[in-house]
């Protein structure tokens, strides 16, 4: 026989005593897990939490069902939960750890364009360059007025398989930056699922694949008048932006201050308008740069360290 009061008690350790210790364990869940959470990633932290938010109602629900609960009942729920939220928590922070041993690399900044036309005369660039195992942001700019293009990519030489990413569509004139996953070394063929047997191309994946530089001319000006490239004789990428409307501009590069010997010369673009232009393996050195239909107004130079410099013609003061 139960003494006196002790139903009484028990009445009331439900409804009022419960919630406090509930809460009294979660503000000190919260309050450790704050420390795991601040060094683990916004998915992983939201991850954990939701999962012990969850343990505790679970267990506590349970709890709750029993027609009688003493003082001792409250241990096993509270190992229970501790042992999974300890568990939940030093996963997480095991694998942030992880991650810092081995942190991933920047992605790599590559640009398509699909100009007016593209349905029939196909991407503005049928070749790309990405770095194996490493993510890519694909700027992806639809020109094409009322027309839906994307980029789908395949592992080869053809659509064939499984695509290894595709692209949401976009309506022109619009765009989409596409966050590519890493990918191993191989070719691969992209194409628009939209109009497949005119808009292709290929992407080459290597160790080896260039870096991407880039420039915008805005007010018939250079964003910058001096570039630099810290790995010689390597291909580059340069992604060029003209933001000047209706006035066309270009990228030239020279070997030499007179701008007479010249390396590369990219096609002119309109504005308001993105490409991607291919520049070739470069020696360490200091060349120079300009706009072909502005070449007083926006020049540059652009230095490549890394090793012996060759001897170059003109002086190798900045232009400009």
């Amino acid at each position: 026989m139960s003494e006196p009061g002790t139903e009484t008690r028990e009445s009331l350790f439900l409804p009022i005593v419960l919630p406090i210790g509930l809460l009294a364990i979660i503000a000190v869940v919260l309050f450790g897990f704050s420390r795991i959470l601040l060094h683990v990633t916004k998915h992983a932290a939201t991850a954990v939490a939701l999962a012990t938010a969850v343990t505790i109602f679970g267990v506590a629900s349970f709890v709750a069902t029993r027609k009688r609960l003493s003082g001792s009942a409250l241990l096993p729920m509270v190992g229970t939960i501790a042992g999974i939220v300890l568990f939940l928590g030093g996963g997480a922070l095991l694998a942030a750890q992880k991650q810092a041993e081995h942190p991933g690399l920047a992605a790599l900044a590559v640009s398509l364009v699909a100009p007016q036309g593209a349905s029939a005369n196909g991407f503005a660039t049928k070749t790309l360059a990405f770095q194996a195992e490493r993510p890519t942001n694909l700027l992806f700019q639809n020109q094409e007025t009322g027309v839906q293009h994307n980029v789908v990519i395949y592992k080869g030489s053809s659509a064939t398989g499984s695509p290894v990413f595709t692209g949401d569509l976009v309506t022109g004139p619009g765009q989409a930056l596409y966050k590519v996953p890493p990918l191993p070394a191989g070719n691969y063929y992209f194409h628009c699922e939209v109009h497949p047997t005119t808009m292709f191309g290929t992407i080459n994946v290597a160790a080896g694949a260039p870096g991407t530089l880039s420039i915008t001319a805005a007010n018939v000006a250079f964003n910058t008048d001096k570039l630099s490239v810290t790995t010689p004789n390597v291909a580059l990428k340069l992604l060029f932006q003209n933001k000047d409307a209706g006035i066309p501009h270009d990228f030239a590069l020279y070997k030499d201050k007179g701008y007479t010997q010249a390396l590369f010369t990219g096609d002119q673009i309109t504005g308001p308008a993105t490409t991607t232009y291919s520049l070739p393996a470069l020696a360490p050195g200091t060349y120079y740069f300009h706009c072909t239909v502005h070449p007083t107004t926006m020049t540059g130079t652009l230095v490549v360290s890394g090793g012996s410099s060759p001897p170059t013609s003109g002086s190798a003061s900045p232009s400009g």
